[in-house]
């Protein structure tokens, strides 16, 4: 009797390790999807809120603002009122330049939002470029709007690699 009765509790030991075993790899597997489900969550969220930030009215009207009045002429701008056409254009380029410090980090992927995106990206820039390259000047500060900057070049590359014309101006 005693041979049996090891064999049955090694019998039923080898079945509970096995299902333990299952239960652990179908764990995995759900915490695996789970994660993956998450991931994709937040990058959605993340893009909503980029789109969000690029769509909405305030946004709009500072880009309407540089596309109505840049580029000024820098030559001979004083202080104040470089400040002043700053201060006017600051949404618009702020927003693309948090995107494109997002983009340069990775923590955005350019298939995401740089194909619809890259024609106002590209007029923005074209329209506000001497003026942010004049304030870099003025204030010593070399990377003053360098996520903007990295922004267009993505953008433009993304023009180049797909054989579409400069957008014009309107």
């Amino acid at each position: 009797m005693p041979d049996n009765v090891t064999a049955v509790w090694q019998a039923l030991t080898a079945i509970a390790t096995g299902l333990y075993v299952v239960l652990v790899f179908f764990t995995l597997l759900v915490i695996y999807y789970q994660l993956k489900e998450l991931k994709k969550s937040r990058t959605l969220h993340a893009l909503i809120t980029l789109f969000d930030v690029l769509q909405n009215s305030e946004a709009r009207r500072a880009r309407k603002y540089i596309h109505d009045n840049m580029p000024v002429k820098v030559r001979g701008l004083t202080v104040e009122e470089l400040e002043k056409h700053l201060e006017r254009m600051w949404e618009a380029v702020a927003a693309f330049d948090r995107i494109g410090y997002f983009l340069q980090k990775g923590y955005v992927h350019t298939d995401e939002i740089v194909p619809l995106f890259w024609a106002m990206v590209w007029r923005c820039w074209k329209k506000s470029e001497k003026l942010i390259r004049l304030t870099r000047r003025k204030r010593g500060d070399p990377i003053y709007r360098a996520g903007f900057e990295y922004f267009f070049i993505v953008s433009d590359a993304y023009r180049e690699e797909h054989g579409y014309k400069k957008p014009r101006f309107y």
